[in-house]
């Protein structure tokens, strides 16, 4: 890594799982503001995916990246784009599991026994 403030990554890299769901992507990040003035601040962009695809285009992600860690955000994004299928697939079977226990429950004459997100009803 090179010391200096002007050599930091312009990249961010974000991380949300939210039930069943699983976000990582990639943000650009600049400062505005005058550093004399005290009023510097950091900006995000999130920088958009390809529909459909569970990997960055790298020409996209280049674009905001440092010479010096170009080969590290081509290394770290196959291993992501690896998690974020692995993330679909898994996604996908717990919503067919729930989809299939809905379904027999009510073709057994039960009562629906989780709500439509898939949480437990409450007893009343």
């Amino acid at each position: 890594m090179h010391p200096g403030w002007e050599n930091a990554s312009n990249l961010q890299l974000r991380c949300e799982l939210r039930g069943n769901s699983l976000r990582i992507d990639w943000c650009g990040v600049w400062w505005v503001g005058a550093k004399k003035a005290n009023n510097r601040r950091m900006v995000r962009l999130s920088i958009p995916k390809p529909a459909g695809a569970n990997s960055y285009n790298l020409a996209r992600l280049y674009a905001y990246a440092k010479e010096w860690e170009k080969p590290l955000v081509k290394e770290t994004e196959e291993k992501l784009a690896a998690i974020r299928s692995d993330a679909n697939h898994v996604i996908k079977a717990i919503r067919s599991i729930k989809n299939a226990a809905l379904v027999a429950s009510l073709a057994g004459g039960g009562e629906r026994t989780t709500s439509k997100r898939g949480k437990p009803n409450r007893k009343t």
